[in-house]
């Protein structure tokens, strides 16, 4: 019988073998027209499949060239071979496969291009980082309507060791209200995604979305250790990067600007809660929600957040309303640092039925845009027992929109400390403390 095995499985290479013209030299890449891709072929799956056979364990990868090549897709490669080129891969329009679908450790994806306009699924997929992914990267690659996500459908291990680099992705179709044009789901763990360009295109797609069907990065479903750095997500119909359940995660240096939610979106309705985050250096920008919402469902919720050195300006723009600098609802454990809030439609910083959260040194400015002399740069609402230290909330310089420096909306707030804030040039006055335990000091 292992005689037999062995045979069968020589005869099996050997004819995925045959229809390949082999490099000499093993160091070569398998260009998929020596196993007989071409782009006037409607499925050059079976050629494409014949390739990645070939070069496993033997070669390096396969190689796409110029041109477009149409596929049914899910392309497995197997271990340490990886997917280059120039060319084009094409999802065929009756196909609602991912075109390559990892589940092995150590592939590379690199320089090409992927167009799935022609399928009609509801969610497209160019890449799905499947379970037992190990080390596997996506760098430099366009693609249209397609999605680029590590999920597991496969019931195999979370991926781990992920890298998504410098990518472009337009019009991603993600299906639904959920996920990401770029999604990182399933238990991740140890992921980076960095410097990739996400346009949502959410007015210029075709089928068109609404607002709501997704985000330009997601992590989700309990994704830990991980970095998202560097990013350009914009109008997507989502958030430009939404958080949702995930930990130990780094967001810095993106730019989440004209989406149709928030530039940042972070809340949970399950566990584990979304904690150990930190928020750095990121523009949010004309979003029509919030520019950084912190947003628990009940609570307060103890969750860890740093919020520090962001640029948030002109949320909620004209004719709507709302669109807060940041938004926190229902947290706690929050400390917001450095920021530089101005001119949103809403409040400057929202502290609504939350506590333990620090306000310290941040520039909050000409907010409340789209109803002048309503609300403050800084509001809590419900809110007890946080420290709001050494901030700058004004007017000054610019129009008069903002009604206090600092508020709060009720006697609900209570036992929190206000220490050397500066709020002049407000219009309605500088502070509006109502809570009977509220310590102030040095304020301005």
């Amino acid at each position: 019988m292992r005689l037999a095995y062995v045979a069968f499985a020589l005869i099996v290479s050997e004819y995925a073998w045959g229809s390949c013209t082999l490099p000499t030299d093993h160091q070569q890449y398998i260009n998929i027209v020596s196993c007989g891709a071409s782009t006037g072929s409607s499925d050059n799956k079976t050629f494409i499949d014949a390739a990645l056979t070939a070069a496993a364990g033997q070669y390096p990868g396969i190689y796409v060239p110029p041109g477009v090549f149409a596929t049914s897709g899910n392309h497995i490669p197997p271990a340490a071979v990886g997917v280059f080129g120039s060319g084009t891969l094409q999802l065929t329009a009756a196909s609602t496969n991912p075109i390559i679908d990892t589940a092995h450790s150590n592939n590379t994806i690199s320089g090409l291009s992927f167009d799935l306009s022609k399928s009609t699924a509801a969610s497209r997929v160019a890449v799905d980082i499947d379970g037992g992914s190990e080390g596997t990267v996506i760098s430099n690659v366009n693609s249209n309507y397609g999605r680029i996500i590590a999920y597991v459908t496969n019931a195999g291990s979370s991926p781990t060791q992920i890298q998504i680099r410098n990518n472009v992705l337009v019009s991603s179709i993600t299906g639904g209200t959920s996920g990401g044009a770029i999604d990182i789901n399933s238990g991740t763990s140890h992921f980076a995604v960095v410097n990739n360009v996400v346009n949502g295109n959410w007015n210029g797609q075709n089928p068109v979305q609404t607002a709501g069907n997704g985000a330009g990065i997601s992590v989700e479903t309990g994704s830990s250790y991980g970095e998202v750095t560097g990013n350009d997500s914009y109008a997507n119909t989502g958030s430009g990067i939404y958080l949702l359940s995930g930990y130990y995660l780094s967001v810095a240096n993106n730019n989440c600007s004209l989406n149709q939610q928030s530039g940042i979106g972070i809340n949970s309705p399950n566990t584990p809660r979304p904690g150990r985050l930190s928020i750095t250096g990121n523009t949010c920008n004309q979003n029509v929600y919030d520019g950084i919402d912190i947003n628990e469902a009940s609570g307060p919720s103890f969750i860890y957040i740093s919020v520090q050195g962001n640029y948030l300006a002109s949320n909620g723009p004209p004719p709507g309303g709302g669109g807060t600098g940041i938004n926190i609802d229902y947290a706690a454990n929050v400390a917001v640092s450095s920021n530089t809030i101005f001119n949103n439609a809403y409040t400057g910083i929202l502290i609504n039925f939350s506590q333990n959260i620090s306000v310290t040194g941040n520039l909050v400015a000409n907010n409340s845009r789209a109803t002048p002399g309503s609300y403050p740069g800084i509001y809590l609402v419900s809110s007890t027992y946080n420290a709001i230290t050494g901030n700058i909330s004004t007017n000054n310089g610019g129009t008069a929109f903002q009604s206090y420096g600092i508020a709060e909306s009720s006697s609900a707030s209570d036992y929190n400390t206000y220490t050397g804030n500066s709020t002049q040039d407000n219009i309605s006055g500088s502070l509006h403390i109502l809570g009977t335990h509220d310590l102030q000091t040095g304020n301005l």
